[in-house]
């Protein structure tokens, strides 16, 4: 028998992105609704955010639960 082989994404190619449904205020929604593709400028205001502040403290992170 054949046995069907999986490709992978390849060399070079981004990595695939996470499903992950949030919930979000009124105001942050119609704010990112103002952009034509607004998940790609939600993606855009993450990864600045995340680019700018680094990793998540620890600490931070328990206290906000």
């Amino acid at each position: 028998m054949t046995e069907l082989i999986k490709k992978g994404r390849g060399k070079g190619v981004k990595p695939a992105m996470v499903y992950l449904p949030i919930r979000i205020s009124q105001e942050v929604a119609e704010f990112f609704n103002a952009y034509p593709n607004k998940s790609a400028k939600i993606r855009e205001v993450l990864v600045n955010y995340v680019q700018q502040n680094g990793e998540t403290n620890e600490k931070e992170t328990h206290q906000k639960q």
